[in-house]
C-alpha cells in the first residue's frame, strides 16, 4: 500500500497517516517507515486521481464570478450533478427507487392542493411529463465554520423518500396503504439523499450580502434550466423542478429579502409591529393579532394579499410557484418551529410549574431515568435539572437549555407520562391540568405525522391538525392562567404563529381533499445533519480556499455513499 503525502513549503499534508511537519515525517523515513513515500502533487491532480479510481464523484466544479475581489466562487451546478446521476443510472434515487407511477401520483395530488401553481400549466401544455418529472426542494442554512464563523450551505434534495422508522412500523402489515401514503425523505444517509451545490463563508458575503445574492441568482438560473430543459435519462428528457424552499426563518429572510419576518416582533410589552412578523400573512400589523390561536384567526383573510418583499426574489421569478400566494414558496419548517422552538418553551415552563407540587428536580429525575431505561432511550442533555430547564428561581422565565431536537420529543412524552402518573394532582390544579392536555395533544399529533407518510389521508391529516391546534389553544390558555397568577411562564414567540399556519393549512386540506401533504415533507432535520457534515469539512481545510476545498471533500465523501461499486481498491 502506497502512502501519499502532499508536501508544502514547510508542512507535509498527508492522506491516511499524519499531519506532522515535514521534518518529523522525514524522521519517520529514517527510522524505517519504508512503506511511506513523499510525493509532491497538487490538490487538483489528487482529486483527478480520486475521480479516476472512483473515490470521488466525477462532477465538475464551476467557477462563478460574483464580483468577489479575491477570486471566483466555486459551485457544483445542479444540472451537472443530476446529469452525472443520470449517467450512472441512479436517477431513481430521487424517487426512492420506486416505479415512475409514484411521480404521476405525486403530481396528480399536488395539482389538487395547489391548482394555481404554474407547474400545472407546463403539464397541460405537454412541455413536462408527470412520470418523468421529479419534485425537488431547495434548502439552505449556515454551518459553523472556522472560529465559529457562519458559512452558508445550499443543497437540494427530493421530497419523495424512503420514509422513517415510525412510518415503516405503522404500515408493516399494510403494504398497499404504505404505497399510497409514500415516504418522507427522513431515512438513509444524508450524503445519499442531500446534494450540495455551494458553500460560502461569511467573509465572502460582501456588503449587504451582495455576493451571496449573486450566487443565489446564478443558482436560480441553473435550477431554471433543470425545470425547462431538463436532463437526458436513457434517451428521454426528464425535468427536475424545485417546488419549494425549506430552512429556518433566518434563511428565508436572507434569500427573499423579506420585509415581514420574525425580527419585527415586539421586544417589550405595548410595542407595535408595524411591518408584521409573517411572510405568509399580515399577522403583527394593526388589527391582525398573531397570538390568538383560534380556528378562524383575524389574520386568515390576509394570507396572500400582500407580498413580503419590495423586489421579487430571483428564485420566485425563475422557478415555478403558486401564483395565488408566491410567498408559500418559502415553506415553514415544522421541526424548527416545534422541536427547537415551541416545544422547548412549553416543556421548560411545564416542568417549573410542576415544581410547585414536587419538592425538586430530583423527584423528577428518578421516574425519568426509569422511564428512559424501560424505553431503552437516552437524553443528550442527560437529565432534568435547573440548567437544562433554564431557570434560576421560580420568579424567572424558564427557557429550555438543551440543543438536540430529539430531547424535546423524549421530554414531551415523559411529561405526558408524568402527568398520567400524577393524574389526581394534575386534575386538582388548573395549570397542571392544561399542561397535561397540551402534552397529550401535541404528542398524538407528532406520532400521527411521523407514522402517516408523505401523504396523509383525511383521518390522519385531521387528527394531526386538530391535535396540533388543541396544543396551541391549551398553550394560549396556560399563558392566560399564568398571567393571572402573576408568574412569568410560557413565552409566546413567532414560531407558535408558524405552527398555527401549518396546522390550519393541514386541517383545511384534510377537510377538502382526499390527501394532504405532510408538513414533514418539507422538514429539515436531515438537512441539518448534512449542514453539520459540511461545517466539519470546512474546519478541516485551509482558510484561503475554504469553499473550494469543502466542495472537493464533499465529492469524495459523497462517492462513498452514492457510488461505492465504482471504487477501485
Amino acid at each position: 500500500m502506497v502512502q501519499v503525502v502532499l508536501t508544502g513549503v514547510s508542512v507535509a499534508y498527508k492522506i491516511g497517516f499524519t499531519h506532522d511537519p515535514l521534518e518529523r515525517v522525514q524522521g519517520y523515513l529514517q527510522d524505517g517507515y519504508s512503506r511511506m513515500h513523499l510525493i509532491s502533487v497538487s490538490v487538483s491532480s489528487l482529486l483527478a486521481k480520486f475521480k479516476e479510481f472512483g473515490f470521488a464523484l466525477d462532477i465538475p466544479i464551476s467557477k462563478i464570478d460574483v464580483g468577489y475581489p479575491k477570486g471566483l466562487m466555486p459551485m457544483i451546478r445542479p444540472t451537472d450533478f443530476y446529469a452525472h446521476l443520470a449517467g450512472l443510472d441512479k436517477i431513481s434515487l430521487l424517487y426512492a427507487e420506486q416505479d415512475t407511477q409514484v411521480l404521476s401520483k405525486f403530481w396528480a395530488r399536488f395539482a389538487v392542493l395547489e391548482p394555481w401553481n404554474t407547474i400545472n400549466d407546463s403539464f397541460e401544455a405537454g412541455t413536462m411529463v408527470p412520470e418523468r418529472t421529479i419534485p425537488l426542494l431547495l434548502h439552505g442554512d449556515e454551518a459553523r465554520s472556522r472560529k465559529h464563523l457562519p458559512m452558508m450551505v445550499v443543497n437540494t434534495h427530493p421530497i419523495i423518500g424512503y420514509g422513517c422508522k415510525a412510518y415503516e412500523n405503522w404500515f408493516s402489515d399494510a403494504p398497499l396503504m404504505k404505497n399510497q401514503a409514500g415516504g418522507v425523505s427522513l431515512k438513509g444517509s444524508v450524503l445519499a439523499t442531500r446534494f450540495l451545490h455551494f458553500v460560502m463563508p461569511k467573509k465572502c458575503y460582501g456588503p449587504d450580502s451582495v455576493f451571496l445574492d449573486r450566487m443565489f441568482d446564478e443558482l436560480a438560473k441553473d435550477l431554471a434550466r433543470l425545470q425547462t430543459e431538463g436532463i437526458q435519462v436513457n434517451g428521454e428528457r426528464w425535468h427536475l423542478p424545485i417546488i419549494a424552499a425549506t430552512g429556518d426563518w433566518q434563511f428565508f429572510a436572507k434569500l427573499g429579502r423579506l420585509t415581514r419576518c420574525y425580527t419585527h416582533v415586539s421586544k417589550r410589552s405595548g410595542q407595535k409591529t408595524l411591518n408584521g412578523i409573517c411572510h405568509l400573512c399580515c399577522a403583527g400589523q394593526a388589527n391582525y393579532p398573531w397570538e390568538d390561536f383560534v380556528d378562524a384567526p383575524l389574520w386568515m383573510p390576509s394570507v396572500g394579499t400582500e407580498e413580503p418583499w419590495e423586489q421579487t426574489p430571483s428564485l420566485i421569478r425563475r422557478l415555478h410557484c403558486d401564483s395565488s400566494n408566491r410567498a408559500t414558496f418559502f415553506r415553514p419548517d415544522f421541526w424548527h418551529c416545534l422541536h427547537l422552538g415551541a416545544g422547548k418553551a412549553f416543556i421548560a415552563s411545564a416542568v417549573v410549574e410542576w415544581l410547585r407540587v414536587v419538592p425538586g428536580c430530583s423527584d423528577l429525575q428518578s421516574p425519568h431515568y426509569t422511564w428512559l431505561t424501560n424505553r431503552n432511550e437516552k437524553l443528550y442533555c442527560r437529565c432534568i435539572s435547573e440548567t437544562t430547564m433554564g431557570f434560576d428561581s421560580l420568579q424567572k422565565l424558564p427557557s429550555g437549555g438543551w440543543q438536540k431536537a430529539s430531547d424535546t420529543t423524549l421530554l414531551m412524552e415523559f411529561l405526558e407520562h408524568f402527568c398520567e402518573c400524577h393524574s389526581e394532582v394534575a386534575r386538582g390544579d388548573a395549570i397542571l391540568h392544561w399542561v397535561w392536555v397540551a402534552a397529550t395533544n401535541i404528542n398524538l399529533s407528532i406520532r400521527t405525522l411521523y407514522q402517516g407518510g408523505l401523504w396523509l389521508d383525511q383521518h390522519h391529516g385531521r387528527t394531526a391538525a386538530v391535535c396540533g391546534l388543541n396544543f396551541l389553544k391549551a398553550y394560549g390558555h396556560l399563558v392566560s392562567l399564568c398571567l393571572r397568577a402573576d408568574r412569568d411562564r410560557f413565552p409566546v414567540t413567532p414560531k407558535f404563529h408558524m405552527l398555527h399556519h401549518l396546522f390550519l393549512e393541514l386541517k383545511i386540506n384534510s377537510g377538502k381533499h382526499s390527501w394532504a401533504l405532510n408538513m414533514l415533507g418539507t422538514s429539515v432535520q436531515q438537512d441539518e445533519t448534512f449542514v453539520g457534515i459540511l461545517g466539519r469539512h470546512s474546519r478541516r481545510v485551509g482558510p484561503v480556499h475554504t469553499a473550494l476545498r469543502s466542495l472537493q471533500r464533499y465529492l469524495a465523501h459523497a462517492a462513498e455513499h452514492l457510488t461505492p461499486e465504482f471504487r477501485q481498491v
